[in-house]
């Protein structure tokens, strides 16, 4: 088996919302920096965490989070053809939402999910943002 290569975090900051209408939030952040694995640039995975009870959504481990019913999780996973290039601005959209409903999110981005390297991500602080009431 080869050895292990050493893999740095990216760097991340999590934005405020785009949109924010009685039943959607579009989530935006931005990777700042790709981190590396072997010293090349690299983006396995990345996405949002969010959920309407905080209490589910305060662990920073991103495994924990998985496992939580409440929360829900927006996935995207790269392939060869686009890890290596970083997308800067990532927007998604949490949908069909109540209105006047406060909504915790999390991004997060993994350099590398392949056991054969250090499995290696980072996790923004929690956010929140409430929908509009309809009047």
């Amino acid at each position: 088996s080869s050895n292990p290569l050493p893999v740095t975090k990216a760097s991340i900051t999590v934005n405020t919302p785009t949109v924010i209408t009685n039943n959607t939030i579009i989530f935006n952040a931005t990777i700042n920096e790709l981190g590396t694995l072997g010293g090349v640039k690299q983006l396995d995975e990345y996405g949002f965490f969010y959920s309407t009870d905080q209490s589910a959504m305060l662990s920073e481990n991103i495994d924990v989070l998985k496992s939580i019913g409440t929360v829900n999780q927006i996935k995207f996973e790269t392939t060869e053809l686009n890890k290596r290039i970083n997308p800067n601005v990532v927007q998604t959209a949490a949908t069909s939402l109540s209105e006047s409903q406060t909504i915790f999110y999390r991004f997060y981005v993994f350099t590398n999910t392949d056991p054969q390297h250090t499995i290696t991500s980072v996790i923004s602080e929690l956010k929140s943002a409430t929908t509009k009431a309809t009047f």
